[in-house]
């Protein structure tokens, strides 16, 4: 089984979700040969927590991943370590600093192999250096979490020169551009159309490009007559001036709708699945895959049901999705999501702030409809409270070294 995470990938921002630039040949071909999800939700805006919920399969509420000091805690057993149960191989590789070993993340892989900023491309020589050494035959895992296209936006020149070449200023999409944008006066320059049409250009030419190291990385097990289960996800997305907002902050859709794929070894048709999943599904789905049991502390549920040719039923859409971002600028804030069936609540406590959007909508996440109608918001409210007071969770506090708190600085996370 490959999982290969991409860092900061808008679900609309490919072929496959109606997006009409070319930036995504490879993830497309995937997708039509996999069971596409429409619906799919980030369980925070950054990396870090939801990483942990993709290995762990539950949310930040509970595994209490929310700051920069906080680790995964080793009382969590992990995606790698379940699937080591059960027979297989597992390697981990990561090029971002909120994912490494001395924060909780290498917990269960047999191999982890962390290099700050690093290309996918060179993630994959390592991959596949890997599995080379193994059996033939052996069962195995493998973690990807590429960084393209995390800002800053400097895609590689032949993707520059395709999808950018129109942005005259070297500066825009760096990553120290980014960091006066991302806490400056964004909501001022959200309204230049022209700046967000050239960080835009730039985002597509880091796709782009991530893209084409997959499409890479696919080619070379095939020649090495690999057909494993790939998983596709997203962390999380990113902002691009919606909300007076750039970066990933908030859990607005731009930040919190996620591409996810998933394509069954011999898969040759595609599908589609609308019902609303999340990130803590991927490790029960995972571990069904590799013919386990899902665990009863999971709170994600097995999307095996959905998969493959099998009958579309078994997953209910009126399941609640939690989700939470507590970070900024490397403070705690609170923020608190939680999806319902057509509804989705945004409550900030510290702002009093509550919003209700009918995400399904052509309005989307643009429109606040708490005050028409408030019974709603009122009855989600109090649900989203009580699943944050059952969650009774408790972070692992980390000192940072100063190489991954200069790591985290260039990612703008923190000052």
């Amino acid at each position: 089984m490959v999982l290969w995470i991409v860092d900061t990938l808008r679900q609309d921002r490919l072929g496959v979700y109606g997006f009409d630039r070319p930036v995504s040949p490879h993830y497309d071909a995937l997708a039509a040969e996999s069971t596409v999800f429409d619906a799919a939700f980030a369980q925070s805006s950054w990396t870090r927590p939801t990483v942990a919920s993709i290995l762990t399969g539950v949310g930040p509420a509970r595994h209490a991943v929310h700051s920069m000091n906080h680790s995964l805690a080793e009382t969590w057993t992990t995606l790698p370590e379940r699937l080591s149960e059960l027979g297989y191989a597992t390697a981990g590789f990561s090029a971002n600093g909120n994912v490494k070993r001395e924060l909780g993340f290498a917990q269960g892989f047999d191999e982890f192999w962390f290099s700050n900023r690093v290309t996918a491309g060179t993630m994959a020589e390592r991959a596949l250096a890997w599995l080379d050494e193994l059996g033939r035959g052996q069962p195995f895992f493998l973690m990807i979490l590429s960084v393209e296209p995390h800002d800053g936006y400097e895609p590689a020149a032949p993707f520059r020169e395709r999808f950018a070449a129109e942005v005259a200023d070297p500066d825009v999409g760096t990553e120290s551009f980014m960091d006066d944008l991302r806490w400056g006066e964004s909501k001022a320059r959200a309204a230049d159309s022209e700046l967000v049409k050239d960080l835009l250009a730039l985002y597509d030419g880091e796709v782009a490009w991530n893209d084409q190291q997959f499409g890479d990385f696919r080619r070379e097990l095939t020649e090495r007559g690999l057909d494993p289960a790939i998983i596709v996800v997203a962390d999380h997305g990113e902002a691009f001036g919606e909300h007076g907002r750039f970066g990933h902050i908030d859990l607005q859709a731009e930040v919190m709708r996620v591409p996810l794929l998933i394509r069954l070894p011999g898969q040759t048709k595609g599908r589609r699945s609308g019902v609303p999943v999340s990130q803590v599904d991927l490790a029960p789905t995972l571990v069904e895959l590799a013919g386990g049991a899902q665990a009863l502390d999971d709170d994600g549920v097995s999307l095996v049901p959905a998969l493959g040719d099998r009958p579309a039923g078994g997953l209910s859409s009126g399941r609640p999705i939690l989700s939470v971002s507590m970070l900024r600028r490397g403070e705690v804030v609170p923020e608190y999501s939680l999806v319902n069936r057509g509804w989705k609540l945004v409550w900030t406590p510290d702002r009093e702030t509550v919003e209700l959007f009918s995400w399904r909508s052509k309005e989307g996440e643009a429109v606040n409809l708490a005050e028409d109608h408030p019974a709603i918001a009122s009855g989600m409210l109090h649900d989203l409270r009580q699943r944050i007071e059952q969650a009774d969770a408790v972070s692992v506090e980390t000192e940072l070294d100063e190489e991954t708190r200069r790591q985290l600085k260039a990612m703008g996370y923190i000052e």
